[in-house]
Parts: C-alpha cells; structure tokens; sequence
C-alpha cells in the first residue's frame, strides 16, 4: 500500500516539472496583439545623402589672358563708344544700312595672295545700298573672356572705296594694340597675344571719322593663337 502512495506522488511530480517547463519555453516569445512572434528591435541607418550633380566643366577662361589697358583707346577709335577692356556684349553694329556677312573661314591668303607675316584673314562681304561708299581698311576686334582685348591701329590708314556685295579681307594679325608702351611720346605697340582662344568679329567704318560715327559689326568667330599661328576652331 505505500509503495502504490509514493509511486503516484513521483507520477505527479514529473507531471508537475514538464508542465513548469512548457510554461516558460512559451513566456520566451510573447506574441503581439496580431498573433505573430514580437519583432526583434528595428535597426535604423542614417539615410546616404542625396548626391548633388556637379556643375557641368566649361572650356571658357573665366579671366582674359591677354594682356590689356582697362579703358584705353587707340586713336582710330577716340571719340567712340569702343575701347579696350570693354564688354564683348557691348559691341553692336550702329549701321541700319549696312552688313557685313562672313563667307569664308579664316585664311593665309587675301586676293589671291598668301600671307608672309603671319596675318590671317576673315572673308567678308558688305551689304548695303547700291553705289560706291568708302569704309575704313577692313580689320577685326578681339574679345576675351567677354571683354575687348585688342582693336586695330587704323590712324594711319586710308579709306577703302568699296561697293555693296564686294569680297573684303580684313586682317587678324597677333599684335596686341590694348597694351601700348611709350614714356610720355607716342604710343608702340610691341606685345602679341599670348596662346589661348579668343572671339574675332570683323569689322568697317562707314565714311569714316564722320558724325555720327557708324560701325558695321560681323558674327563672331572661334579662334584659337597657337604655337602654329592663328587656327579657326
């Protein structure tokens, strides 16, 4: 008889010990409100910045290379709005009457002639009204960096008798006339323009040295001063 008690009393208690630990194998893993197991902690990152694009690479000088005197003028163009070291932006035919049209890329040869000092020449064509008109020697301005870096020295130079429609060649030669030198006398002019790339536009006077004055403009021009001359990019 008390062999039977004390067999039931250990029954209960292996019965009691498995039952405890079900009971804590299940408070492990709680489950959330939804039926499912609670997610471990989320982890947060810090967010990669947006990557901003850089400004597009620009192949323009942002200063002028070429040496110039802020505000000077060579003689030709006293009394006029053009001068060195003023806005590309600026330059404006002021001629109603007249164009003048680009008709050929930048040469060596003028009339037939080729060039034995360098000097390149922009093919150009005056439109305008019929009949004879004089002009100044056809010639060209140069822009930096948007500002004048070289106008012509014309002082010495005669009026062209031209008529509508016909072929000039002005002259794109590497002395630099917006960096004069002199003690107090005339001024001369010894300084090229240095290697770079550059905005020609060809330009006339029409009835020069009369008033109002009146400039006829062309389209620029891409250029490039190189160890080889002068080059049309």
């Amino acid at each position: 008889m008390v062999k039977t008690r004390k067999s039931r009393l250990v029954a209960v208690m292996v019965v009691g010990v498995a039952l405890a630990g079900l009971t804590a194998c299940t408070a492990d893993a709680p489950e959330d409100p939804d039926g499912g197991a609670s997610p471990s902690a989320t982890h947060t990152g810090t967010p990669t910045p947006t990557a901003t694009p850089s400004e597009e690479p620009t192949d323009q000088p942002t200063e002028a290379s070429a040496p110039y005197e802020d505000g000077y003028q060579p003689p030709w163009f006293e009394g006029t709005q053009w001068s060195c070291g003023m806005p590309a932006a600026d330059l404006a035919s002021v001629s109603d009457q007249y164009t003048l049209d680009i008709t050929g890329e930048v040469t060596d040869v003028a009339n037939g002639e080729p060039s034995h000092n360098g000097d390149r020449f922009l093919p150009v064509t005056l439109t305008g009204p019929d009949g004879a008109v004089y002009v100044s020697p056809p010639a060209t301005v140069w822009t930096q960096a948007g500002v004048v870096v070289e106008l012509p020295a014309l002082a010495d130079s005669a009026p062209v008798e031209t008529a509508g429609g016909e072929h000039l060649d002005p002259v794109l030669g590497i002395l630099s006339h917006c960096a004069p030198s002199g003690d107090g006398g005339a001024a001369t002019y010894e300084t090229q323009l240095p290697d770079g790339d550059y905005e020609v536009r060809a330009f006339v006077e029409i009835d020069p040295v009369q008033d109002p004055r009146q400039f006829v403009l062309s389209d620029p021009v891409d250029v490039s001063v190189t160890a080889d001359g002068i080059v049309q990019r």
